[in-house]
């Protein structure tokens, strides 16, 4: 199935700064909103660097160059220190940001989780969640829902269930979701601090990061949030000869294969914490911008309503059914090239490199512009213009395998790339054959990076039932 407009829809962006403009203008930018800091030479050039701080910053946007890159994690490159900054204080030695034999023991006790025959067994808990979201935005037709909210609450649903199937008191999705949002605008972003390693030496971080001190409460209440998490999973034995079948218990079933070692409580906890946040905060963004998108589209709109009702009739997604909502996918998956949830993926230098005819050394730090590689014009037709068609088989087999990264690449791949996208598609597919949105404001929202790409200022659409 398919769908198409005689004039493609372009969605707002933070439109790039002329080619040549002065790293001053660029970096002032950058401060307010990160997106900010593009000129246009980023969507049609392979690479782009500059020095700052006595070191070499540079983005790749050539997939022969990402792949290069995402490849030579623990050879030439590896966790980025500006990003390990940014995100240890709230994450510490979780999947995310853990190394070295730490990350290898948690990536092979998670990865049983991440299975094909693990994540089939999710997809109820995915369309329960996707069900109860629709039933809640029935109640409201007629109204304005900010639906980033709304979607926040859905995925956070989703891992609530997956973590611990029976939340406590006090767990509560909307105490989480604003504990995120502080973190993410106050010590989970980007800082001159940040680009200087001289202020190491000095000055403290928390001088140049405005609401540290709140930040750092956020992050406090977000791991006695995963502290409970771990002390009532933990609290619940296995029944004798069952199998471990959730996330949480895998990881507390874990067993190092050469010392028998397990993980400790920290280290339970920074993964609850990883989870919680980056494994539904994630998703969370790429359904508000899908549905922001769909507002601006009704022809889409109504060919994703045919197709659900079509596969589904009246019921609710089954894993089975996935993969028969093949425009439901190419929708999700184009939201998340013109608004990839993570925009940058950045990696520290720790040996000599070249890339793409430019030599790095230690300490010089390389990412991945993922968002300018999502519209970069020597990638993408008419890079600019959302069509979800162009991930049709028979376009998509044109593309690089590096082209497309809202989940990374390499051996740091997200360990939820399918959870997410499952959990995407179940979630919009028991929405779209009931509801109708529209946009009443006649300016969408516009993308800011703050950890992850978000709407700034939510996602306003009006609900209506078909």
């Amino acid at each position: 199935m398919t769908a198409s407009a005689s004039v493609p829809l372009k969605p707002r962006t933070v439109p790039p700064m002329p080619s040549g403009t002065g790293p001053i203008r660029r970096l002032r930018a950058s401060l307010k909103n990160p997106v900010s800091m593009y000129t246009e030479d980023y969507f049609r050039d392979p690479i782009i660097k500059a020095r700052m701080g006595g070191r070499w910053f540079a983005q790749v946007m050539d997939p022969d160059l990402v792949q290069k890159l995402l490849q030579g994690e623990g050879t030439f490159c590896g966790r980025s220190p500006l990003a390990q900054k940014v995100l240890k204080p709230a994450l510490r030695d979780g999947l995310l940001t853990a190394e070295g034999q730490t990350w290898k023991t948690q990536r092979k006790a998670a990865s049983p989780a991440f299975r094909a025959r693990a994540l089939a067994s999710l997809v109820p808990t995915f369309s329960r969640a996707g069900l109860a979201s629709r039933d809640r935005l029935l109640a409201q037709r007629g109204e304005t829902v900010n639906i980033a909210l709304e979607t926040t609450r859905a995925t956070f649903d989703v891992i609530s269930d997956v973590l611990l199937a029976q939340p406590g008191e006090g767990f509560r999705q909307e105490d989480v979701a604003e504990n995120i949002a502080i973190f993410a605008h106050s010590i989970g972003r980007f800082t001159l601090y940040d680009l200087f390693p001289v202020f190491d030496s000095f000055l403290p971080r928390r001088l140049f990061s405005p609401g540290y001190k709140k930040g750092m409460a956020a992050v406090a209440e977000l791991r006695a949030m995963a502290t409970d998490i771990v002390e009532r999973r933990m609290a619940v034995p296995l029944a004798e000869g069952a199998e471990q079948d959730d996330l949480m218990g895998l990881l507390i079933a874990a067993r190092d294969p050469e010392t028998g070692a397990g993980l400790n409580a920290e280290e339970l906890v920074d993964n609850a914490l990883t989870f919680v946040g980056a494994g539904h905060e994630t998703t969370a963004v790429a359904l508000a911008w899908t549905l922001s998108i769909l507002a601006q589209s009704p022809h889409w709109q109504d060919a994703l309503a045919e197709e659900a009702t079509s596969v589904l009739g009246d019921r609710a997604p089954t894993a089975e059914d996935l993969p028969r909502l093949a425009l439901h996918d190419r929708v999700v998956r184009e939201a998340m090239r013109l608004y990839p949830p993570v925009a940058i993926i950045p990696r520290g230098i720790t040996a000599p490199v070249e890339l793409g005819g430019h030599h790095f050394g230690p300490g010089d730090h390389v990412s991945v512009g993922v968002y300018p590689m999502h519209r970069h014009q020597a990638l993408w037709v008419d890079p600019w213009a959302f069509d979800p068609d162009r991930f049709l088989p028979e376009r998509a087999s044109d593309y690089h395998k590096y082209q497309w990264l809202p989940f990374g690449g390499g051996p740091r791949v997200c360990i939820g790339l399918r959870f997410a996208m499952m959990e995407a598609v179940a979630i919009l597919a028991t929405l779209t054959p009931s509801l109708r949105f529209s946009m009443p404001g006649a300016q969408p929202p516009e993308p800011y990076l703050a950890v992850t790409m978000r709407p700034r200022g939510g996602v306003p659409l009006k609900i209506e039932a078909r």
